[in-house]
């Protein structure tokens, strides 16, 4: 399982011979931050939320004992329970919407040469579906209003992690740590009521024309970029990418 850990004081970073630095980027070349392991958390500092990955050592019913993944052990450390959370969002998933959205996001996520790519999810959607759409509404920005039709944008990445999960717009694809990414100010969703599709149904004297309900279909468009594993301070922690 992977899981995000915080714990509200200055972040402990240290290098695999022990020296402590200030931030992530103060790393040497080619030292690394994070590993392939499951279990992922991090540590909030006192100036801003920020995560680092650690693994889960033991737990009794009020803390866990966690490690950051690729430094000392002289800084494992007891934290809270309720200071850790799981990476990915479970509360939203029994949506269609939000389930298929989440699907399809990491399915765009692929190799798409060393160019940014621009991707559209199309999804299908009823009246019953609106009520999770008003959801994303909620934490989006109107973009723009076209034809009718209201397009929405999102500020920070972590709008969406309450519906979509922590990690829902990455994906690391192999274990050198080489990922797919969304760029953030490219997000754009809105929802396109498709035109009725007219037919004739003939009889002996005359034609009737009639219309077919093509219904509605909820729209997600976006931005996939490439990056390595340097970029995984930033997949945990940057408002945007």
């Amino acid at each position: 399982m992977e899981l995000l850990a915080g714990l509200r004081r200055d972040p402990k970073i240290c290098t695999k011979d022990g020296r402590q630095v200030s931030n992530y980027n103060e790393l040497g070349k080619g030292e690394k931050a994070t590993s392939s392991r499951s279990g992922t958390s991090g540590i909030k500092t006192k100036s801003s939320d920020i995560y680092y990955p650690v693994t889960i050592l033991q737990q009794n019913d009020q803390r866990s004992r966690v490690h950051y993944i690729g430094y000392s052990h002289k800084f494992d450390e007891w934290l809270e329970r309720d200071a850790i959370k799981e990476s990915r969002s479970t509360c939203m998933i029994n949506s269609f919407l939000l389930q298929q959205l989440q699907i399809q996001i990491k399915d765009q996520l692929c190799s798409c040469g060393k160019k940014d790519t621009h991707k559209v999810i199309r999804i299908p959607i009823n009246e019953q579906s609106l009520e999770d759409v008003g959801m994303l509404i909620s934490k989006a920005v109107l973009h723009k209003v076209t034809h009718g039709k209201h397009v929405y944008c999102i500020r920070n990445r972590h709008a969406l992690e309450k519906f979509l999960g922590v990690s829902w717009d990455f994906r690391i694809i192999n274990q050198q740590g080489d990922n797919f990414y969304v760029i953030t100010d490219t997000v754009r969703f809105w929802v396109h009521e498709r035109k009725p599709m007219k037919e004739y149904i003939l009889y002996p004297d005359y034609a009737e024309e009639t219309y077919l309900n093509r219904g509605m279909t909820f729209c997600f468009a976006f931005v996939v970029s490439p990056g390595n594993k340097v970029l995984w301070p930033d997949l945990l922690n940057a408002d945007k990418l």
